[in-house]
């Protein structure tokens, strides 16, 4: 143990540093890497459980190594992503030389054998699954019985990626299988609004949930990539994902475009394209995009602590058992501050900017040299303020790790990456002209125009057009939230100065929830107008959130949004309509749980909402 410590400390002290993040990187650095490589394939193969072959949620560091839990309901579970990111490992665990041919062969039939045992619905698998002690018991659904769509995406890529790999092998066959008893439009309901495919289906209750998979920067996407290649949707539900571009401002000034994600975290915007290749097939689109959020996240790193470290993403808070989705709230739907580092995002960053991810993992390694492990590579997480690391090892954390890791050694020594025997898959099934013009058509995207600074000059008015008081024109104006878990209400009057104010109280007490009130104007032209405005203020004596997100739409789907924070005086807002489109029918005020603060309960005031 010794003599790995020492060898990662001499390769990370004594590595030459690049000049420019886009450079390619030396012989010394790669051996640092196949070190790290070969600890983390090391203790991904010792979060498995050896009766089923499935991994493990968590395993704990103990004694040098990584210690199963099998008593322990929290540790010794398993999900869909979890057993995804297993079979990645074992292609990869073929193709860098860990395992022979045999020996992935039998571990990848042995998991393919408990798929087939495993209660599901509609052939898709639940959430979370509780693995036995007792090899003859069968595993059981245990948390909930919620039948996760993302998920079950991620581990139809990964059948296919492995029958790609043992092409017209009962291995193959078997998976393939699987993979056709699938029909993603399950996902799609029934009535309404069919261009987004749901997050899941609740089994207790009967339905599909209420919030639909809605951005393009998600993993979700290569679940609605392989539900159109399949034909089981049709391609409108992949142009309808949201691709919001915000610019987010560094401390240098400089404005960074980037289509967002709901948490902000790297995850979100890099996993996809480690597991479909889309990086490669559009660089100009997923490409310039991943540059862009990886200047955002060393920027963010300069504000969340002096040491620089950056990596933000969803993970376990340090010190605690429990895992966070979290990111940057500015490249976000979701006001979620991850201010912990996780070493496997910056794996993901590997194939955009080898350099700086170098960089950042030698500067994690030589601050807090224990978050890498002889047997098990990096640790789960740390806090870069406080310096507490993260022991527990989490199994999509550490298949992250894996997978980006031997993706990125994989191209350097000219062999095959995951996504290479994915598309031999598509190529087999006649789907690789189709799956091409979906990704490479991204390039073309006015989304994606705008990250790269190519824009449409925007359109203005011959003459300024006098501000329009919207809540004077407004007949539609309703309130929306869960019965079960959140409240809103609201009222219009004149009180105060006279000017109409618009009450909203909110109860967002349950995590995760969240409340808030709709204004549509569905006969609106907004295309003479350059901005949002209102004021808005918090009661004093009720109380209010830290802040209030503010979304416009347009045919229920967002075009741009701000989070205002509050306090107890009024405040003038003024929120800029997007360049590209200025039409919108729809404005949103959202109340969340997670920026409640001490306050969970309240009421907010808004006056003179206008646009000009």
């Amino acid at each position: 143990m010794r003599n790995f410590f020492l060898s990662c400390l001499l390769l990370s002290l004594f590595i030459p540093r690049a000049a420019g993040a886009d450079e390619g990187i030396s012989e010394t650095d790669a051996s640092y890497l196949k070190l790290i490589e070969a600890a983390a394939f090391q203790g991904f193969e010792r979060m498995v459980d050896p009766a089923t072959g499935l991994p493990v949620d968590v395993a704990a560091v103990a004694q040098g190594g990584l210690v199963q839990r099998p008593r322990d309901t929290v540790f010794s579970k398993t999900s869909p992503g979890h057993i995804a990111l297993r079979l990645f490992q074992l292609v990869l665990s073929k193709e860098r030389g860990y395992l022979t041919e045999s020996e992935t062969y039998d571990r990848a039939f042995l998991i393919l054998d408990t798929l087939e045992s495993m209660e599901t619905y509609e052939g898709f698998l639940y959430n979370w699954y509780t693995l036995s002690e007792d090899p003859h018991r069968s595993l059981r659904v245990t948390l909930n019985r919620f039948v996760p769509f993302e998920q079950n995406g991620l581990l139809d890529a990964s059948l296919m990626t492995l029958a790609g790999a043992y092409p017209g092998t009962p291995l193959a066959r078997k998976a393939a299988t699987l993979v056709e008893q699938r029909h993603y439009d399950f996902f799609l309901p029934k009535e309404g609004d069919r261009s987004l495919l749901k997050n899941g289906f609740d089994a207790s209750s009967g339905k599909l949930s209420e919030e639909n998979h809605l951005c393009l920067n998600d993993p979700g996407r290569v679940g609605v990539f392989i539900a159109v290649l399949k034909g089981d949707v049709p391609p409108a539900v992949w142009w309808a994902q949201e691709r919001l571009v915000k610019p987010y401002k560094a401390r240098s000034g400089e404005e960074i475009p980037v289509i967002i994600s709901w948490t902000g975290g790297l995850s979100d915007f890099l996993l996809a394209d480690e597991i479909l290749g889309g990086d490669r097939i559009a660089p100009l689109a997923f490409g310039s995009n991943a540059r862009n959020v990886l200047k955002i996240q060393r920027d963010w790193a300069s504000r969340v602590s002096d040491t620089g470290l950056w990596g933000f993403s969803e993970g376990q808070v340090p010190e605690q058992n429990r895992y966070e989705s979290a990111g940057i709230p500015p490249i976000a739907h979701q006001d979620d501050s991850a201010d912990f580092v996780v070493p496997y995002a910056t794996f993901l960053a590997l194939r955009y900017t080898p350099a700086e991810a170098l960089r950042n993992l030698k500067a994690i390694m030589r601050r807090y040299p224990a978050c890498l492990g002889r047997t098990y590579g990096f640790c789960g997480s740390l806090d870069p303020v406080t310096g507490i690391v993260n022991r527990n090892i989490h199994a999509g954390d550490k298949g992250i790790e894996v997978l980006a890791l031997g993706n990125y050694l994989s191209a350097l020594e000219g062999k095959k990456q995951t996504a290479d025997y994915l598309w031999a898959y598509f190529r087999e099934k006649g789907w690789e002209r189709k799956g091409m013009m979906l990704l490479k058509g991204e390039e073309k995207h006015a989304a994606f125009r705008q990250v790269r600074g190519v824009l449409t000059p925007a359109k203005t008015a011959a003459e300024p057009s006098p501000a329009l008081d919207l809540l004077a024109r407004t007949r539609d104006i309703g309130t929306f939230y869960d019965p079960d878990n959140a409240k809103a209400s609201y009222d219009v009057d004149g009180r105060g100065d006279g000017r109409k104010t618009l009450r909203v109280r909110y109860d967002v007490r349950r995590r995760w929830t969240y409340s808030g009130v709709y204004m549509k104007f569905p006969d609106l032209n907004a295309g003479a107008f350059q901005a949002l405005r209102f004021l808005i203020r918090g009661s004093e004596d009720k109380g209010f959130p830290k802040s209030v997100k503010v979304e416009i739409k347009y045919r229920g789907k967002s075009v741009q949004f701000e989070r205002v924070p509050l306090t107890s005086s009024w405040h003038n807002v003024k929120v800029r309509l997007p360049q590209e489109n200025k039409a919108f029918d729809e404005i949103v005020f959202v109340f969340e749980n997670s920026v409640a603060g001490k306050h969970p309960r309240g009421e907010v005031l808004i006056q003179s909402l206008s646009v000009s």
